[in-house]
């Protein structure tokens, strides 16, 4: 049976290779029959697979991120490739929304033992992720942060989406309306500005993904970003996103 699913499994992602990126996701039977496939054949790795020459644990059927690199190990490819061209050896980097370690294990990689990377992630199950990536990876330049960044510190609510990727402080903020109010946790928050008040640490990168509460960590960095003026962010802007969670796209 083992066999047969391996199997099973190659010539899935022999098929679905070349179609990967095209769109076909917006036909609704083929996401059906796709997600049953993908759910049913994908193997329950307990090894990590090589992604830019980092190794990293995924998620098990996770149908977001995880996949994505079950594919084509690798993720955003031209924001990647900028990615790298821009963060150096000695760099001080920050990763808002680290998820499982995409970005914090290529940032840890790019700036050395002479750098930092700063690695905020809320979630439990991604955090652990993250924390089980450094170590593989075996590096001692992240500081691995279970927080979300925010423009305040307290407790706050992050609700849940069947997505690794796509958890959210606000209510609904992704296409697919997966996150549900329902399904909620408390986590800490923190406002970089109080997170880097006592640390003399300069900032050269901020790469920030959380699913339209940018602006509200923006507000919580306003000494962050007066100190450092040849910082650089990376950000999804996602109006709609920012919509949805009470910013203007425009502000």
């Amino acid at each position: 049976m083992k066999a047969f699913k391996t199997l099973g499994w190659r010539v899935f992602r022999w098929l679905i290779k070349p179609l990967w990126g095209r769109g076909l996701e917006r036909f609704p039977l083929v996401l059906t029959i796709y997600r049953y496939l993908y759910i049913t054949l994908a193997p329950q790795r307990d090894t990590p697979i090589c992604v830019h020459g980092n190794k990293m644990f995924i998620h098990q059927g996770d149908l977001g991120f995880s996949q994505e690199l079950l594919f084509s190990y690798g993720y955003d490819k031209c924001q990647t490739a900028l990615f790298k061209e821009l963060v150096s050896e000695g760099m001080n980097v920050i990763d808002l929304g680290a998820h499982i370690g995409y970005y914090t294990l290529l940032a840890a990689k790019l700036v050395g033992e002479e750098g930092k990377v700063f690695a905020f992630e809320p979630e439990p199950r991604n955090y652990a992720l993250l924390l089980r990536n450094i170590e593989v990876n075996s590096y001692k330049n992240v500081v691995a942060v279970r927080k979300a960044a925010f423009s305040r510190t307290g407790k706050v609510d992050l609700l849940l989406s069947q997505y690794s990727a796509a958890h959210s402080l606000y209510h609904p903020v992704n296409l697919y309306q997966t996150v549900n109010s329902a399904d909620a946790i408390v986590v800490d928050a923190i406002s970089l500005d109080e997170f880097f008040e006592n640390r003399d640490c300069s900032i050269d990168v901020i790469k920030m993904d959380i699913q339209g509460a940018e602006m509200a960590a923006v507000m919580g960095m306003s000494q962050t970003l007066k100190k450092n003026d040849n910082l650089k962010i990376f950000t999804e802007f996602w109006p709609s996103g920012l919509q949805r969670s009470e910013f203007s796209a425009r502000e």
